[in-house]
Order: structure tokens, then C-alpha cells, then sequence
């Protein structure tokens, strides 16, 4: 038995690895599907890819069949990613609900790291091949402002971009503080506002900023008055419920919207008309369980390209 358990572990640590490297490869296929270096890829070695990806998941999930509450929560979250797919067509999908399969009883912390290292260092290499002149930049005009991408395919996708490898820096490695994430917040500000040109990035690193800045002050706190531990996994489900009631106010600010409140349309006015396209779309496409395809129009004012 001794012997059978040592097997296994060793193989439960194979698949682990295999499934960090194979998720690792799979993460670089997209990023640079958001830059100019255009490499397309056929679809036989993206499917083969993801077709990896699924098996391993598989066999790391019957490993692990005596926690089968832990299985059985992500064989439906995969479901419904699964659905989704079939309903709207975005092939992302199915690697969500592979993500969800393959990632069980993986320490978080080495998935974030990973995503961390890979994003930083890539975004590193799109700046420097932009800058350089190694590949192409595009430069967007709007209400006589230029916003340059430096090698990404928008401005408002550069700038999130930054701030999402602060905002993972900050949950992965222990050293990126609270002090560090809330200066890194507010140079994504500065970023989003003066280069990139984007309100809605400019206004997601103030939110990151601001709890940043709200964590570092609570862990003083907590440090001073021995705050009980039952407060923080208070906080956890508070986290959990952000993305539901998100969805719940983004509905509500369009329904204002589309009677006429000054508010909501000041907000509209603020972020870009964003909620006079979700209006649209939903009198358009309607609102279903598993999401609706269409196809998406535009580019963003005007593009010019410069060799």
C-alpha cells in the first residue's frame, strides 16, 4: 500500500506539473493574441492544445474522486461553461470549464504566479518590440487626442493590461505589499488617463487603489485590536457575492437608463456610452440563461497604422 501510495502521489504531482505547463502555453497563445506580432496559428494545434489541456484535467480529477463535492461543484460550473459555449459561441469558454476542472486542489497561489511571470514578461516584450519599432503600434485618435497602444490591439486593452499584472502581482507573491499595490494603482491611473487615454481603466485602478489602500488600513487595524477571525471569512463571502451584485447594478443602471435618469446618463456620458450600447443589445439579442451570439462591429474611432 505504501508503495501504490508513492505511485500515485507521484503521478498526482506529474499531471499537476503537466497541467501548469500545457495551461502556461495555452495563456501565451492568447496574450499574444492581443498584440501586433501576428502569429496566426492554425486551429489543429490550438484544439490539440486544448484537447491536452481536457485530458489531464480528466485524469487529475479522478485522482482526486474521494473529493467528489469538490468534483461534482466543478463538473456543473464546467457545464455551464459548456452551454454557454454551445448558446454563444466563444470558444474561451471551454477553457474556462477546463480551467475549473484542472485547477482543483492546485494551490491558487501557483496558478496566479504562473499567470504573473508569463504576462509581466510578455507585456515587457510587446513594449519593448513597440517602442523599438519591432512591431506595429497602433494610434487611435478621439476628440483630438492621440492614444497609442505600444504594440497591443486597443488603448483601453494596454491599460487593463498593466493593471491586471499589478492587480495578480499583488494577490500572488507575498513581497508585492499593500503599500506597493496602492502605488501601483495610482501610476495605473496615471497611465490610464495620460497614455493610454481610457476612462474605464482609469477608473478600475482607483477602485484598486482605493482597496488597497481600504486591505493595508484593515490589516493595521486588525494587527492593533485583534480583530476575530470570523470578520475575515465575513469578507470572503462578501467577495464572492461582488460578481452577482455587480451583474444585478449593471442591470439596474440600464433599466434607468432606458427611462430617462439623469444619473444613468451622466454615467453613460462618463464611461463612453457603454450603457446606451448594453441598452441596445439588449433590446436587440434579449437577456437568456446561457448568453447570445452576435457578432461584435467597430474599432474604436480612428486607427492609423504606422510601419
Amino acid at each position: 500500500m505504501k508503495g501504490y501510495s508513492i505511485i500515485k502521489t507521484g503521478i498526482y504531482k506529474l499531471l499537476e506539473a503537466a497541467f501548469l505547463a500545457l495551461l502556461g502555453c495555452y495563456l501565451l497563445y492568447l496574450m499574444q493574441a492581443t498584440t501586433t506580432f501576428y502569429l496566426p496559428l492554425p486551429g489543429r494545434p490550438v484544439v490539440m492544445l486544448l484537447g491536452a489541456l481536457s485530458g489531464v484535467a480528466g485524469f487529475r480529477a479522478i485522482l482526486q474522486i474521494r473529493d467528489w463535492k469538490q468534483i461534482l461543484g466543478g463538473l456543473v460550473c464546467a457545464g455551464i461553461c459548456f452551454l454557454s459555449f454551445v448558446s454563444g459561441r466563444y470558444p474561451f469558454l471551454l477553457f474556462i470549464g477546463i480551467l475549473i476542472i484542472g485547477c482543483l486542489n492546485i494551490d491558487y497561489k501557483k496558478i496566479l504566479r504562473l499567470f504573473s511571470v508569463l504576462f509581466t514578461l510578455f507585456l515587457a516584450v510587446t513594449f519593448l518590440s513597440a517602442l523599438s519599432g519591432g512591431i506595429d503600434v497602433f494610434v487611435y485618435l478621439k476628440d483630438g487626442n492621440i492614444r497609442s497602444s505600444l504594440g497591443i490591439i486597443y488603448p483601453t486593452d494596454m491599460a487593463s493590461a498593466v493593471l491586471i499584472a499589478m492587480a495578480v502581482s499583488w494577490a500572488a507573491w507575498d513581497g508585492f505589499t499593500d503599500g506597493m499595490a496602492v502605488c501601483a494603482g495610482l501610476a495605473c491611473i496615471w497611465f490610464s488617463r495620460y497614455i493610454a487615454m481610457s476612462i474605464t481603466s482609469t477608473i478600475c485602478g482607483g477602485v484598486f487603489a482605493f482597496f488597497a489602500l481600504l486591505h493595508l488600513i484593515s490589516q493595521r487595524i486588525a494587527q492593533k485590536r485583534n480583530v476575530p477571525e470570523r470578520l475575515y471569512r465575513s469578507l470572503e463571502w462578501v467577495i464572492m457575492l461582488a460578481f452577482p451584485c455587480c451583474a444585478l447594478l449593471m442591470f439596474a443602471l440600464i433599466y434607468a437608463y432606458s427611462k430617462g435618469a439623469v444619473p444613468a446618463i451622466r454615467i453613460d456620458n462618463l464611461i463612453s456610452g457603454r450603457l446606451s450600447y448594453a441598452l441596445n443589445s439588449w433590446k436587440e439579442h434579449g437577456v437568456h440563461p446561457f448568453g447570445s451570439a452576435f457578432e461584435m462591429m467597430g474599432n474604436g474611432s480612428t486607427t492609423y497604422l504606422f510601419e
